[in-house]
């Protein structure tokens, strides 16, 4: 599978990885908001170790200086407001691949001549990016999202892997924190309150279940909470 690059998770992954392309030597690492530890499930917190990322960054940049390393490519879920900070403080940065923002409208911001960009929110797009690094720094020479809409062919190893962990979700929903199917139905709602079901029933609050339906995410724990009651 893909390897874990959390510079600032300790005791998971590795904290940098270092790869080839072109004969240049490309350094990838990542940081996480330690605030990330509160939204952590109970059964993992105990399992998780978040340093400051700001200390990490700084000593990975020192260690690839030693190693001649001049391109270094930072995985970012910060927020692309720390992610600005970032390339401010660290002009080391080759490029921030940013993350964590829902709605970003500009998904490809210039900071201290780093490069910032970002997917935008909930998977929607995926972004082709082209260029070269130069002097430490990388050259954007085209920037795209794409929209992953139904004009894009489903790529059949993805979608297996999809498959699978939905059959994984319904054989476990009992394991699940918040639990997953666990709803109060219609029904229970209106024997009690039925005027405020009725005005329930012409809002979009209504539909949300089928909107994530149609989306094929209604067994997403980051979906459910809000979609259902």
């Amino acid at each position: 599978g893909m390897p874990l690059i959390g510079s600032n998770l300790i005791e998971l992954g590795k904290n940098a990885r270092v790869i080839k392309r072109k004969g240049e030597s490309i350094a990838l690492i990542s940081v996480l908001n330690p605030e990330f530890i509160q939204f952590a499930p109970d059964s993992v917190k105990d399992q998780l170790s978040i340093v400051n990322p700001r200390e990490i960054i700084r000593t990975l940049l020192d260690k690839f200086k030693t190693q001649d390393i001049k391109n270094v490519v930072l995985l970012s879920h910060m927020g692309i407001e720390e992610d600005k900070k970032l390339a401010s403080e660290f002009p080391e940065l080759s490029l921030i691949i940013s993350a964590h923002d829902a709605n970003l409208s500009d998904s490809l911001l210039m900071v201290n001549q780093t490069p910032i960009v970002n997917n935008g929110p909930d998977g929607e797009r995926v972004s082709l990016l082209n260029g070269e690094f130069k002097n430490g720094k990388f050259v954007v020479d085209q920037f795209n999202r794409l929209l992953l809409n139904e004009s894009v062919e489903t790529d059949s190893t993805i979608a297996g892997l999809i498959s699978k962990y939905h059959a994984e979700m319904d054989t476990s929903h009992e394991k699940v924190n918040p639990p997953v199917g666990e709803t109060i139905s219609e029904r229970q709602c209106k024997s009690c309150h039925p005027s405020i079901v009725q005005k329930w029933k012409q809002s979009k609050h209504a539909i949300a279940f089928e909107t994530l339906k149609a989306k094929k995410s209604d067994r997403d724990i980051d979906c459910t909470p809000c979609h259902t009651t």
